[in-house]
C-alpha cells in the first residue's frame, strides 16, 4: 500500500515537473524555486508515507546530531539536543532559574560510557517542540559548563529518552532531518526490531561479530561508533579474537576511559548487517548506579549515517525501524533526477 502512495506520490511530481516547463524551451527553475518544490514534495510524500509529523527539524551540520528548538511553558525557543541514550532530559540550571521551574527532588543521571551524577530535578510544565507537546516533564539541571561538555557546544540542554519515548522519532541521515510524529496517527513500517521492554533507554538485541548476541543502547548524540562494556568484553574473551593487542584512552566528562580498540567488526539485525570500522571495549567496569539496567554496550546512530539509512524510534510500540528511504534515494534527489535540463 505504501509502495503504490509513493508510486502515484512521484508520478504526480513528475507530471507537475514536466508540465512546468516548455516542450520547445525547456528552462531550468532557478534554485530557489527548485528547492521550495522539492520541499514541498518531500512533505507530501512524507506524509503519505509516515502521517504528517508534528515537527521537522535539521539535524547539526558539524556533528550530525539531532537539534530542537523547544519552548517551555510559552517561554523560549530553547536549543536541545537530542540523545536517546540519556535516560533523563537535561537543562540548563541558569534556564531553569530564569523561568522560575518547580523544584522536584533529585534525579540521578546515567551517563554515556559510565558514570552517574545526582543532579537537582525540576518539573517542566507544557513542553512543547513544533506541536508535538508534553504536558508536564520531570527535568534534571545541569550547569551550562556540563552541558558544553558533554555537547561540545553551547546548547540549553538535552532531550532524553524520557521525551522522546513518548511520540515516534525519526533520523533520516539521507535528508539530515529529524521528525516527531504523533503515534496515533504514524503509519509504521511492515518490520521493526523490538526494543527491550521496560527499558529507560533505546535497546536493540543485535549479534556482534557473528556468534555474540548482545543488547545495544541505540543514541543519537553519542560520538563513539560502538563502544562494549567491561563485562560484555571479559565474558566473552574477545580480546583473544587473534587481533593484535591495541589499547587507547578517551576522554569524556565523566573522567579517562581506557579501552581495547577492535577492528572491522560485524553488528547483524535479522537479516541487516552492519560494518563498525573500530569498537571500543572498555577495560574497566562502568559505575552503573542502583538499579540501572545492563547492557552490553552502547550504538551511535552515526553508525548508520554512511549507509544513509533512517532509524525510526516508536517508543509507544517499543520498536526501532531501521530503513533505506525510497531506494536508497532521498525525495529530493529523485526530484532533480525527474527535473527538466
Amino acid at each position: 500500500m505504501r509502495s503504490a502512495r509513493l508510486a502515484l506520490t512521484l508520478l504526480l511530481v513528475a507530471g507537475a515537473s514536466r508540465a512546468q516547463a516548455s516542450p520547445a524551451h525547456p528552462q531550468p527553475e532557478p534554485a530557489a524555486a527548485a528547492r521550495a518544490h522539492a520541499d514541498s514534495t518531500a512533505e507530501a510524500a512524507r506524509d503519505s508515507l509516515r502521517g504528517k509529523p508534528l515537527l521537522v527539524a535539521p539535524m547539526d551540520p558539524t556533528f550530525h546530531e539531532p537539534l530542537i528548538s523547544l519552548k517551555i511553558n510559552g517561554e523560549g525557543p530553547f536549543r536541545f539536543r537530542v540523545d536517546t541514550s540519556w535516560p533523563h532530559s537535561v537543562i540548563s540550571s541558569e534556564i531553569a532559574s530564569s523561568l522560575r521551574l518547580h523544584p522536584d527532588g533529585e534525579v540521578r543521571l546515567r551517563l554515556p560510557a559510565g558514570g552517574v551524577e545526582d543532579h537537582e530535578a525540576y518539573l517542566a510544565s507544557n513542553v512543547t517542540a513544533g506541536e508535538a507537546r508534553i504536558p508536564a516533564l520531570r527535568i534534571a539541571g545541569m550547569d551550562p559548563a556540563g552541558i558544553q561538555a558533554w555537547s561540545r557546544s553551547d546548547y540549553d540542554g538535552v532531550l532524553g529518552y524520557d521525551f522522546v519515548k513518548q511520540f515516534v522519532f525519526e533520523v533520516d541521515y539521507r535528508v539530515n532531518l529529524t521528525a516527531i510524529y504523533d503515534p496515533t496517527a504514524f503509519v509504521p513500517p511492515d518490520s521493526g526490531y523490538p526494543l527491550q521492554a521496560g527499558a529507560d533507554v533505546p535497546a536493540v538485541q543485535a549479534i556482534y561479530d557473528g556468534k555474540h548476541p548482545a543488547w545495544f543502547v541505540v543514541g543519537t548524540g553519542l560520538r563513539k561508533v560502538l563502544f562494549l562494556r567491561h563485562r560484555f568484553v571479559e565474558s566473552r574473551r574477545l580480546w583473544r579474537g587473534g587481533d593484535p593487542t591495541e589499547e587507547t584512552q578517551f576522554w569524556t566528562p565523566a573522567g579517562t576511559r581506557r579501552a581495547r580498540v577492535f577492528r572491522h567488526r560485524r553488528l547483524s539485525f535479522g537479516d541487516r548487517a552492519l560494518e563498525v570500522g573500530t569498537v571500543l571495549g572498555s577495560m574497566a567496569e562502568e559505575e552503573q548506579g542502583g538499579d540501572a539496567p545492563t547492557f552490553d554496550g552502547e550504538l551511535s546512530a552515526l553508525a548508520f549515517q554512511n549507509e544513509g539509512l533512517r532509524l525510526t524510534f516508536d517508543g509507544p510500540r517499543g520498536r526501532l525501524y531501521i530503513e533505506q528511504p525510497f531506494g536508497g534515494k532521498s525525495v529530493f534527489e529523485m526530484m532533480e533526477d525527474d527535473s527538466p535540463h
